[in-house]
């Protein structure tokens, strides 16, 4: 063989690895961009776990105040007592109960 024609061959296969690196890398970056694990998902399911952490802190914030509302009930006597009082309107023997309409 040539020179001339190892030449060829070198750089015909020079261009034949150039055109698979290519190929390679563009497959790469398309599941970086747009695959499963693709930086666009990842930002979707962040935002859904911060959204998901915020309505867990939420719930448990009124969680808390259900119980101390609920221990309240069960130990504070005077509670109960505000509680029928304001939601039910109840008075005790004796006392007379007036309701002011506002103006």
């Amino acid at each position: 063989m040539s020179s001339t024609q190892k030449n060829k061959i070198n750089s015909l296969v020079t261009v034949i690895g150039i055109i698979f690196l290519s190929i390679v890398i563009a497959l790469i970056s398309y599941d970086i961009l747009f695959g499963t694990y693709s930086i666009n998902s990842n930002k979707k399911i962040s935002n859904v776990v911060v959204s998901k952490e915020k309505e867990l802190t939420k719930i448990n914030n009124e969680n808390t105040e259900l119980i101390e509302k609920i221990d309240s009930i069960k130990n504070d006597e005077s509670y109960v007592e505000n509680m029928a009082r304001e939601e039910f309107g109840l008075i005790k023997e004796g006392e007379e109960y007036f309701e002011i309409e506002p103006e």
